[in-house]
């Protein structure tokens, strides 16, 4: 394997994790919003800005499936990171109408 070739599956392994963790982000963003608390400043930040890292983490999850899954489970792991947190963004557009 060359070193550039070395390289691209780290960066494609990286999107899978990345993917993983924005999408966990979204659903604790989902649950702080909906449970309807006065959060902390700095916690609802978080959770606004876990709207736009969700999309970000969506199409992580779409590059590391198109570009870097071989096996079949990880395929659905991509698949699933990125279902979430589309479907974070989903929601948020939907209670915007």
């Amino acid at each position: 394997m060359t070193r550039t070739s070395q390289t691209v599956q780290a960066a494609v392994k990286g999107y899978l994790w990345l993917s993983w963790a924005t999408a966990v982000w979204a659903l604790a963003s989902y649950v702080l919003i909906r449970a309807h608390l006065h959060l902390p400043p700095f916690v609802e930040l978080l959770t606004r800005l876990g709207r736009g890292f969700a999309l970000l983490g969506g199409c992580l999850a779409v590059l590391y499936v198109l570009l870097g899954a071989r096996k079949t489970l990880l395929v659905a792991s991509g698949v699933a990171a990125a279902a979430v947190n589309f479907w974070y963004c989903w929601e948020y557009l939907r209670a915007l109408f």
